[in-house]
């Protein structure tokens, strides 16, 4: 080969087919496991829904045979009658119910008759002792000897009465805790104190002549509250000391 048909066979161009790269192909995605165990946590989740249903159903049963209901629950208070020791009439009246009063506090002022014992003068009616006015005479009022002049209470020493049957006596011990419904200050807890009766003697009709007496877990809460309110509630007969005293078996003790 001469030295030009060289240089013209290497400066000829080379013909090739052209390469095609084809990608390699998706591995596929191994969904079965993961389906499976989206199935298994739905399966937990309604088993665990249906046993906390069966739980609820059964712990309401449980409260409710544990729930005695009360009607007719009176707030009370033993009241300090204030009583006027001479007749005539209401000339002032400084305090009003609801009201705090302390020892010596001015009640009210009566304008005696002509002739009465205690002279012309006008006699003041003061608190013989700190508490609460429940009630208190108008203005201008006549009285006579004895005639209430106001009546007060200590708001720290209230109390419940709840009438009940006696048949249900069995099921009660001292010491179970009640659970009352309050309209403006919500619930509140007391504990059964004792038992009485409001008949003057023990009998066999007893039925519609016991109470239970009930005192608050936190009397301050009662300070707004007038005593003779009516209310409802019931008692958890699962609530009280274990070796507690059958409700029954102090009845009459109190008093």
């Amino acid at each position: 080969m001469t030295d030009s048909a060289l240089v013209e066979a290497l400066l000829r161009p080379v013909e090739s087919t052209p390469r095609t790269i084809e990608p390699p192909a998706p591995t596929p995605r191994r969904r079965g496991p993961r389906r499976g165990w989206a199935t298994w946590v739905i399966v937990i989740a309604v088993a665990a829904g249906l046993a906390w249903f069966g739980y609820s159903e059964t712990q309401s049963r449980l409260d409710a045979r544990s729930r005695l209901s009360i009607d007719g629950v009176s707030l009370t208070a033993d009241p300090v009658v204030i009583e006027a020791i001479e007749g005539g009439t209401v000339t002032a009246v400084e305090v009003g119910p609801q009201q705090s009063v302390v020892a010596g506090d001015l009640i009210a002022v009566l304008d005696p008759p002509p002739g009465a014992l205690s002279g012309p003068e006008p006699l003041e009616i003061r608190a013989p002792a700190d508490g609460t006015v429940l009630q208190v005479i108008s203005l201008g009022s006549t009285i006579t000897t004895g005639d209430a002049i106001a009546v007060i209470y200590q708001p720290d020493e209230v109390y419940f009465q709840a009438p009940v049957d006696f048949a249900i006596l069995p099921e009660l011990t001292i010491g179970m805790t009640a659970h009352l419904e309050f309209p403006s200050i919500g619930r509140i807890e007391a504990t059964i104190d004792r038992i009485e009766t409001t008949l003057p003697t023990v009998s066999d009709e007893l039925a519609d002549g016991v109470v239970l007496i009930l005192e608050p877990d936190d009397p301050a809460a009662l300070r707004s509250v007038v005593p003779g309110l009516v209310l409802n509630g019931w008692i958890d007969t699962d609530s009280g000391p274990s070796s507690g005293v059958p409700a029954i078996s102090s009845f009459g003790d109190g008093g």
